[in-house]
């Protein structure tokens, strides 16, 4: 069942401190690539292909997609990724909140997951970067909660199930850290009947 509802001061001091942590994101911007990865991710902006390493297989498909977007409003495709970056990384103190309350936390507890969450070393840095990991990061944490707080209802499964399918195009090799909230989210519902929700899924 979803967490109990937050109070509007309670709104009120998560949209603040989003708010907040979201202007901290601009410290560590990056002026350039730091890493080999980052310029095959740039590369693939141009040229999507997988087979030449641009990028590097599994191809990230996702990820590009949206530097492809991105690029529209940007001057280099460095800084199409690393828009997509910023913006993940902002996102991503109301996603561990949100996972925080899924797992039951109280809120100051989620509060303070999140606030630690966002200010690891390798969250702050690769924030400021063209790596897929921002957005891989933000797009699991969502699946997580989403299950979690699915109970049987087959449209909450079926749209965890559709962001958790969109982490993996973002970011393959992390989908092991959802599949715990997805075996919970899956018994559940085959213990429900919903056999065509897990199929869809």
């Amino acid at each position: 069942m979803p967490p109990d509802a937050l109070s509007p001061k309670q709104r009120t001091t998560l949209l603040s401190l989003t708010a907040l942590v979201g202007l901290t994101r601009f410290i560590p911007l990056s002026l350039g690539p730091w890493d080999w990865d980052e310029v095959l991710f740039c590369l693939a902006i141009g040229d999507y292909n997988v087979a030449a390493h641009q990028p590097h297989p599994a191809g990230f498909p996702l990820f590009v997609l949206l530097g492809k977007m991105a690029r529209f409003f940007t001057d280099s495709d460095f800084h199409a990724l690393q828009a997509i970056n910023v913006i993940a990384s902002i996102l991503l103190f109301p996603a561990v909140f949100a996972v925080a309350r899924s797992f039951r936390f109280d809120f100051l507890g989620s509060l303070a997951a999140a606030l630690f969450f966002v200010f690891l070393p390798n969250v702050w840095f690769y924030g400021g970067t063209a790596f897929s990991d921002p957005v891989g990061m933000l797009l699991f944490l969502i699946a997580i909660a989403a299950y979690l707080v699915a109970g049987t209802s087959p449209r909450r499964y079926l749209t965890a199930s559709v962001i958790m399918a969109a982490g993996i195009l973002v970011r393959p090799q992390n989908a092991v850290v959802a599949v715990f909230p997805w075996t919970i989210a899956t018994v559940r519902m085959f213990r429900a009947r919903r056999w065509r929700a897990v199929i869809a899924a």
